[in-house]
């Protein structure tokens, strides 16, 4: 035995206001696929989700129907009362009293993972699950993993603390690091990489680092920082005691054999020393924490290692 099913489609009339989308079941289906029964149809006294056959039916489905009005006031006599329908205005009036939405729960985000290098750039991740899936239109779960940039600094890089702090940091402000990307200076780009590479074979396949970034105070600076005699650049004044300067490592300054970082980092906590492209201007410096993946922003007290 067969019988037809209302579907959703298109009204077109004056009292729809709006499209209603396109039918996806048509002609005549035989009930017992969807498990009905055959008077269905022409049991008035059926009206609303709450004594529908079927009812909050989840996606969009076009089975899950009722007779009724429709929250859209159309006039036809038969409403829905699965997720899609409010989105396609067909609800039955009582849909939201007997289908109330539930919004997704989700976990905390767990901790971090470790970073998945032990030297360079990688990636750690953390997660959260789902305690309670959405419903009804309900509000929608988010992300259940997140992934993030991390460097690794266990480096075999064959030197002590000691050493280290005995490197001096040449730096200059971070908008000439701009350069270094730039068609014109960049030493990676057309066919200037392979002259690059052939000096550098050891840096073929690190050629993609990013740049990581650390913040410094400025601990001690010689006067002639301050003055303008002797050409010094007007940069060199924002270099006071006190004064605490972001300074990235890009790709091009880093030293393979320390570790790929860039000379004069120090180690957090402790005095190094510091010097920019003018030898009468120099100081020293405290390390305030640990290197990241990341960028400085474009300003005055920023600066890149050369």
């Amino acid at each position: 035995m067969t019988e037809h099913i209302p579907v959703k489609q298109e009204d077109n009339s004056s009292t729809a206001g709006q499209n209603f989308g396109t039918s996806l079941l048509t002609g005549p289906i035989d009930s017992h696929l969807f498990n009905r029964s055959t008077n269905f149809h022409e049991n008035k006294d059926t009206i609303g989700c709450k004594h529908g056959k079927y009812s909050c039916c989840s996606n969009r489905n076009n089975t899950c129907w009722s007779h009724g009005p429709r929250i859209n006031n159309n006039l036809s006599s038969v409403c829905f009362c699965d997720e899609a329908c409010k989105h396609l205005s067909d609800c039955c009036t009582d849909y939201e009293n007997v289908c109330p939405p539930v919004d997704c729960i989700m976990s905390d985000w767990e901790q971090w993972s470790e970073c998945d290098v032990q030297c360079g750039t990688g990636v750690r991740q953390r997660i959260r699950k789902v305690i309670v899936q959405p419903q009804n239109s309900g509000k929608p779960c988010g992300n259940t993993l997140e992934m993030a940039g991390c460097a690794g600094y266990n480096c075999k890089s064959g030197r002590s603390i000691s050493a280290i702090l005995t490197e001096t940091a040449k730096i200059v402000p971070w908008t000439y690091g701009q350069h270094r990307s730039s068609n014109e200076y960049n030493p990676l780009a057309d066919i200037r990489q392979n002259v690059y590479f052939r000096r550098n074979p050891d840096e073929a396949h690190d050629f993609n680092r990013s740049s990581t970034c650390m913040t410094f105070e400025i601990v001690k600076v010689l006067p002639q920082c301050n003055s303008t005699e002797d050409g010094l650049p007007s940069w060199t004044s924002i270099l006071k005691n006190g004064v605490e300067v972001c300074v990235e490592c890009q790709f091009t300054a880093m030293v393979k054999d320390h570790g790929n970082r860039c000379r004069g980092e120090g180690s957090v906590g402790l005095e190094s020393r510091w010097a920019t492209n003018k030898p009468t201007c120099s100081g020293i410096w405290i390390r305030k924490n640990n290197s990241t993946i990341c960028q400085c922003e474009m300003k005055n007290d920023s600066f890149i290692f050369i």
